[in-house]
């Protein structure tokens, strides 16, 4: 599988690099300040000052119109999806609140095979199967249904065997992964989240 990592403005960690790097307007100047090269950087630019800079370390930039349909995110997400299988996106969390819920809408409503990162946070749709899910230093994991959804959940703090839940239940929250992964065999399709309380986490 070919994953890339998505950067856009509202970084607040940089990952662990071993893979290609998108930057996306603001989230470009933010790598290229680190030195970090870029195969693709997209986006108006119209919240940087930096554009030479980042010339200097992406491969390829596509600045678009300031006026447009698409978010500058969704534009870079469309792009990548041309060459990579899965994305991993940074610094869509947080900052405005519209910009945030957009950025939630092209993982739950548009179905774009992304996972949704932090400093504190990771947020993965599932759908119907069997799936192995890591703990990878986070403490807690939490399930939203998207649709009518049967869950049994294995090798957690609260199990549950062929669970019925309802758009809009929420106490399936705050449950703990307790050796290194658990098992979720769904029906349905839910949103996951891991997060941690403290922001001081140890990316793996």
């Amino acid at each position: 599988m070919r994953r890339a990592i998505v950067c856009l403005g509202n970084l607040d960690m940089i990952p662990l690099i071993d893979c290609d790097v998108i930057g996306v307007d603001k989230g470009a100047e933010l790598l290229a300040e680190e030195g970090i090269p870029m195969v693709y950087a997209i986006g108006d630019f119209d919240s940087t000052s930096s554009l030479i800079r980042i010339q200097q370390y992406a491969k390829e930039i596509k600045k678009l119109p300031v006026q447009k349909n698409e978010t500058d995110s969704e534009a870079a997400l469309l792009w990548a999806m041309q060459y990579y299988d899965h994305l991993d996106v940074y610094g869509g969390l947080q900052g405005r609140l519209d910009h945030e819920y957009a950025n939630l809408s092209l993982l739950i409503h548009r179905k774009y095979p992304i996972t949704l990162y932090d400093r504190q946070n990771k947020l993965e749709r599932f759908e119907s199967g069997m799936h192995h899910i890591y703990k990878n230093g986070y403490q807690y994991l939490s399930l939203f249904p998207l649709q009518l959804s049967t869950v049994t959940l294995n090798g957690v703090l609260y199990p549950l065997t062929e669970q019925v839940l309802r758009v809009g239940d929420i106490y399936t929250i705050s449950n703990e992964i307790l050796q290194e992964s658990m098992e979720l065999i769904l029906d349905g399709e839910v949103l996951m989240i891991q997060s941690n309380d403290d922001k001081k986490r140890l990316f793996k």
